[in-house]
């Protein structure tokens, strides 16, 4: 007994230090990360001696001074070419996909292009006198033509007048991913932003007041004297006095020679600098944010119909947050309005380090309906997010009357030595074996999808599975699932890690308690959940209904959304009489 306790103590000292050595690589080298992964699939190996052991101390005490390196590297600019193309300029710039679809933006692509992700692109942007040849352009991306730039012309709709300086140009080019099946288009505006810098400059080497380094700059931004006069709430008058002294310090004699000086300034201030991606932003542009009485900031959307009946959504930790298209199309015709609420940690809701994911989210569900006024709905849930409405309803019991859940709910008791996604295993085993270790890997995934971007993430969770590798690399969706992935991932490692913490007894408990009907739709193929052992796990009523989605896998979210939209409409018109707008396809249901 004796000596198998030593060989068990020896095996896994050796271990720890392989999965020590492993952590250091993978802090500070990005392609070490899957070295990583297979050192913990080693030390967690199901039936192994070590399977069960505990980390030694020492193993514990390198995990703070992993985190100080992590937290010290600068992740630099991302390597992934579509994040590359929108970064390393310092001016507008967004992706597009082949079918017109804006997949990524810069800050700048934000606001000057109004370029928000999985939205169309406003092909008006674009003179008409280029709109045909970018048409053409994008189409070759999907074709995989031979033609990879153009330079065209943007319309920003300014008055066409003499005062009027040239419409911006702007270089189109083919970005291709590994990691897609066709090209995108990458639009990236020939204008360099106006900096501090160039204040300076003009200050120090004309001698302009700031006034006058003001007013150069409007011009230079707005191109149009009537524009500067608008946007000063003064006279066009007022406005070509005022250039007159910017023409005599710079000895220019024009709109157009000044143009030209401030863009060479512009672009000598700008010779180093890169562009801030938009990490998450509201594809719909429909975000609004209330505070709560502790002073913390809820933000949430909406989706359906404007004026429609109430439906709360409390999204999980994975991909599925905004509806696409074709789902909310179904819920604006059945005439509800779904509040999509951004849980603390997530997008642009702040969370509180203090208290775990659940009191967290609890507390910001019941203000959030509180803040609108929201009683006696029914309620969609994506995973997890059913476990913070179940805690909310043993608070407020006259909250939801009816709930439709998308996608399984981890247990920890799920068996993990089945075929299931490598990634996936060690997530949910690490999780639950180590805390502390799981931080640290979070902290190593994180780091590395700054550096290589958001696309690896989400083909680690997808592995190669042939259900969904094929409709991403499609490129469906593409710009909703970024902005999911972004919604889960923009405010750090230390939320994705305390959402894996959740367990699944608050909502027994509702389900026990509170018999209203509760509908379950999950995936047919997801390798970590047995749909029978799920069944039997939440059957706790006669109310509760299951049904799986054929031919989907993790992003079921997306490839099934007209599917799942027809499945909660037809169950809550069930639950709920009269509280869903009947129209003639819903009285075939």
């Amino acid at each position: 007994m004796g000596e198998n306790s030593d060989r068990v103590s020896e095996l896994l000292a050796e271990l720890d230090i392989e999965l020590v050595s492993a952590l250091y690589r993978a802090a500070s080298e990005p392609d070490a990360l899957d070295n990583l992964v297979a050192t913990l699939e080693e030390r967690y190996r199901p039936k192994s001696p070590a399977e069960s052991g505990e980390l030694r101390d020492a193993v514990t005490k390198q995990l703070g001074q992993i985190a100080t390196i992590i937290d010290d590297q600068d992740p630099g600019m991302s390597r992934d070419p579509l994040e590359r193309a929108v970064e390393e300029v310092p001016t507008a710039a967004i992706v597009i996909d082949p079918f017109g679809k804006v997949v990524l933006t810069n800050e700048l692509g934000a606001r000057v292009l109004a370029a928000r992700p999985d939205q169309g692109f406003d092909f008006d942007l674009i003179d008409p006198g280029y709109r045909t040849q970018f048409r053409d352009f994008i189409a070759s991306a999907r074709l995989r033509g031979n033609q990879r730039r153009i330079i065209v012309r943007l319309d920003m709709n300014r008055d066409e007048d003499e005062s009027a300086a040239p419409i911006e140009l702007a270089e189109a080019m083919i970005v291709e991913s590994a990691r897609r099946d066709h090209g995108c288009i990458a639009l990236r505006a020939l204008e360099i932003p106006w900096t501090k810098t160039v204040d300076a400059q003009m200050q120090e080497a004309f001698g302009l007041t700031r006034a006058e380094c003001e007013i150069s700059r409007q011009f230079y931004e707005l191109r149009d004297t009537r524009a500067v006069a608008a946007d000063r709430g003064t006279t066009l008058a007022t406005v070509q006095t005022q250039l007159k002294s910017v023409f005599a310090k710079t000895q220019t004699t024009n709109q157009a020679q000044l143009l030209q000086v401030l863009s060479l300034l512009c672009a000598r201030a700008n010779l180093d600098k890169k562009s801030r991606l938009v990490r998450w932003s509201n594809p719909l542009g429909r975000e609004a944010t209330f505070t709560r009485s502790d002073g913390r900031e809820i933000a949430y959307s909406w989706q359906g119909a404007e004026d429609g009946k109430p439906v709360l959504v409390v999204h999980g930790h994975t991909l599925g947050h905004m509806f696409p298209p074709e789902a909310e199309r179904i819920y604006r015709e059945a005439g509800l309005k779904l509040y999509i609420i951004s849980r603390p940690g997530f997008g642009h809701s702040q969370y509180d380090p203090k208290i775990d994911a659940v009191a967290d989210s609890t507390s910001a569900i019941l203000d959030f309906c509180d803040h609108l006024g929201l009683i006696e709905m029914p309620a969609i849930t994506v995973s997890t997010g059913l476990v913070s409405l179940a805690s909310a309803c043993k608070q407020r019991a006259d909250l939801i009357r009816a709930v439709a859940n998308l996608g399984y709910i981890y247990f920890p008791d799920v068996p993990l030595d089945q075929d299931i996604r490598r990634y996936q295993r060690m997530v949910f085993k690490v999780a639950h074996r180590s805390p502390p270790l799981f931080r640290a890997f979070s902290r190593i995934a994180y780091r590395n999808m700054q550096r290589v971007g958001v696309d690896w993430y989400i083909d680690r969770l997808l592995g190669e599975d042939a259900i969904d590798r094929p409709f991403f690399r499609s490129g469906a969706n593409a710009g909703l699932i970024r902005a999911a992935t972004h919604h889960v991932l923009t405010q750090g490692p230390e939320v994705y890690a305390r959402e894996h913490s959740i367990t699944r007894e608050p909502i027994l408990r509702m389900l026990e308690r509170d018999p209203f009907p509760a509908l379950f739709l999950v995936p047919d193929h997801d390798r970590v959940h047995p749909f029978e052992d799920f069944r039997r796990n939440l059957s706790v009523s006669e109310r509760t209904s299951f049904v799986e989605l054929p031919g989907t896998g993790e992003i079921y979210f997306y490839k099934a959304a007209e599917e799942i939209a027809r499945q909660v409409v037809r169950h809550f018109d069930k639950a709920i009489p009269g509280y869903v707008k009947q129209t003639p396809e819903r009285a075939m249901f």
